[in-house]
C-alpha cells in the first residue's frame, strides 16, 4: 500500500528482516571503506557497542596482508531503509556489523566488493602445463603439509589445505614426494601480492591443488624421462626444458575444473586465464558447461519447491551444482514462508520483496495460499490531489499516528471476494476508519472527494484491489 514505503515513528528502529547472505563467496569478499566502525551490534540497537575503531577500520583496509580479508555473511534492513552487513576477517579475529548503505543493489557505506586474488604481474616459472616438478625434498613431510592447498591461503573464507579424493585434508606431504605435476596457472594475491601457482597431476588427490610461489623453483623440475603428470616424453634441467607442444589430459581437467570453480564462484569468465589457448578452451567450456548447469539446477529447484517436494539432498554429486540447487531451494523456501508469515499476519502482500522475479513469485505464491483461505480483498490506495498523482508525497505529509492507523484500516475493512465491485464509498469507509478525510497537505487543507470505482471479478487468486483516492484543495 502506498507505493510499499514503510514507516516508523521518529527516532523508533526497527529490523524489517534479517538473514543469512547468500550467493557465491567470491561475491560476498569485501574491504572496508573506513567510512565505518565495526559494532557487536547493528548500530540501530542502543547496546552495540564498538569492536574495531574507525581508525583500526582504516589500516585493514590499507593492509597488505591477506588475513585481512573480510566475508560478508549476514544483512538487516531496517523500517528506515538501511542496511547493516555482519563481516569477519578471513582470520576470524575481527567480526562484527558494519553499516551497508541504503541500497540492496550492492556493497555501500562502510563495505565495498573485493577480490582477493588478481592476474600475476612476474612469475619465476612459466605455467606452460608441460613442465613437470616435483615436491622440493625439504618439503616433504610425514606429519604436515604446508604446500598443498585448496586454494591460494587467505583467499576465501575457511578454505586451507587441499583436500583429496577420500574428501579429507592432506595433512602430510609424505605421500607426494615422487608424484609429478605441471603449472596451469600462476596468481598474486591482492593485498599481499603472493605469487601461488595452481598444479595439475595424474595424482588425483593433488589435482588442482595450489602451492606457494616462493617455495618452488626451476631446481625442483623432473629432469630425464616420462612423467606421470604429463604423459608425454619430457627432458628437463633447472635451465631450460623441452616437451612436447601438447597438454595433458589431467592438466585439462585442471583448467576446465578452474572454469566451473570460477563460475560457482561468482566471477566473470577470465579471458587471461592461460596463454596456452587449448588451457584457455577448456577453461572456457568449464565455465559454461557450470552456467548451463547452474540454471538447470536453478529451473528444478523452482520446479520442486512449487510442487512442495523436500530438498533434494542428491541432487548432483557435482558440489557447485548442489550448492546452486540447495540454495535456490532454500531462498525460494524461506520467500514462500515470508508470504505466509506476512498474509498470517494480516499485512499487505509485499511487491517489492526481492528483485529477482522467481523469489517474488515464490512469496506471492506463500501469501496467496493464506489468503484464498481468508476469502477476503484488501484494499491497496494510491491518492490524486487536484488531479495530479501525488501518493509517496501524500505518505510522507501524514503524522506517524495516520500511517499507522491507514495501514491497520486497509488491513481491517476488508471485502468478501464475492464481491463485484469496490465503490468509492467503500474507499472513503476506509479513509474515515484512518481519519484522514480531511488532512494538511503541503500547507493547505484537502479534503476527500472520490474514489474510483473499480470492477472485480470474484477470485480466490487475487487478494488486493489498487483503488484511487482523489482529494480536492478546500
Amino acid at each position: 500500500m502506498l507505493n510499499t514505503q514503510t514507516a516508523s515513528a521518529k527516532g523508533v528502529n526497527k529490523v524489517v528482516y534479517n538473514r543469512s547472505l547468500g550467493g557465491a563467496g567470491n561475491s560476498r569478499n569485501v574491504n572496508l571503506t573506513a567510512r565505518n566502525a565495526i559494532y557487536s551490534k547493528p548500530g540501530i540497537f542502543k547496546s552495540a557497542k564498538m569492536v574495531v575503531s574507525k581508525s583500526k577500520v582504516r589500516s585493514l583496509k590499507n593492509s597488505n596482508k591477506d588475513n585481512n580479508n573480510f566475508r560478508a555473511y549476514r544483512i538487516i534492513k531496517t523500517n528506515q531503509g538501511t542496511y547493516y552487513y555482519k563481516v569477519v576477517s578471513f582470520d576470524a579475529q575481527y567480526r562484527g556489523w558494519i553499516y551497508g548503505g541504503k541500497s540492496r543493489t550492492g556493497f555501500y557505506g562502510g563495505v565495498t566488493p573485493f577480490t582477493t586474488v588478481r592476474s600475476a604481474s612476474t612469475s619465476s616459472l612459466t605455467p606452460d602445463g608441460n613442465t613437470n616438478y616435483r615436491i622440493p625434498s625439504s618439503l616433504v613431510n610425514s606429519s604436515s603439509n604446508t604446500f598443498f592447498f585448496q586454494a591460494p591461503k587467505y583467499t576465501q573464507y575457511k578454505v586451507g589445505r587441499k583436500v583429496g579424493t577420500n574428501h579429507k585434508v592432506i595433512t602430510a606431504t609424505a605421500g607426494y614426494k615422487d608424484t609429478a605435476f605441471t603449472l596451469v596457472r600462476s596468481v598474486q594475491t591482492t593485498r599481499g601480492g603472493n605469487l601461488w601457482y595452481q598444479i595439475a597431476s595424474y595424482d588425483a588427490d593433488i589435482n588442482g591443488a595450489w602451492i606457494p610461489g616462493n617455495l618452488i623453483s626451476s631446481s625442483d623440475v623432473v629432469a630425464g624421462t616420462n612423467s606421470s603428470a604429463t604423459g608425454s616424453s619430457t627432458t628437463s634441467t633447472s635451465s631450460s626444458t623441452t616437451s612436447s607442444s601438447a597438454v595433458s589430459s589431467a592438466t585439462l581437467q585442471v583448467a576446465t575444473a578452474a572454469g566451473r570453480t570460477d563460475y560457482f564462484n561468482g566471477n566473470v569468465l577470465n579471458a587471461s586465464y592461460s596463454n596456452n589457448s587449448d588451457l584457455q578452451a577448456a577453461y572456457t567450456q568449464g565455465y559454461n558447461a557450470a552456467k548451463v548447469d547452474a540454471q538447470k539446477a536453478r529451473a528444478d529447484a523452482i520446479a520442486d519447491v512449487k510442487d512442495g517436494m523436500a530438498l533434494n539432498k542428491s541432487y548432483s554429486g557435482d558440489i557447485g551444482v548442489q550448492r546452486a540447487y540447495a540454495s535456490m531451494f532454500s531462498n525460494l523456501t524461506i520467500a514462500r514462508n515470508q508470504g505466509i508469515q506476512d498474509c498470517t499476519n494480516g499485512k499487505l502482500s509485499n511487491a517489492n520483496y526481492s528483485l529477482d522475479a522467481d523469489l517474488q513469485a515464490a512469496y506471492q505464491a506463500g501469501y496467496d495460499s493464506v489468503a484464498a483461505t481468508n476469502n477476503v480483498y484488501q484494499l491497496g490506495i494510491s491518492f490524486t490531489v487536484d488531479g495530479t498523482d501525488q501518493s509517496g508525497a501524500f505518505w510522507d505529509a501524514l503524522n506517524q499516528t495516520q500511517k499507522d492507523a491507514l495501514v491497520a484500516a486497509a488491513q481491517n475493512d476488508k471485502f468478501p471476494q464475492t464481491r463485484t465491485e469496490i465503490t468509492s464509498a467503500d474507499v472513503q469507509k476506509v479513509l474515515e476508519d484512518a481519519n484522514i478525510i480531511t488532512i494538511t497537505f503541503n500547507g493547505r487543507t484537502i479534503k476527500f472527494a472520490n474514489a474510483d470505482p473499480v470492477t472485480v471479478t470474484p477470485s480466490s487468486t487475487v487478494t488486493q484491489v489498487p483503488v484511487v483516492a482523489h482529494y480536492v484543495t478546500q
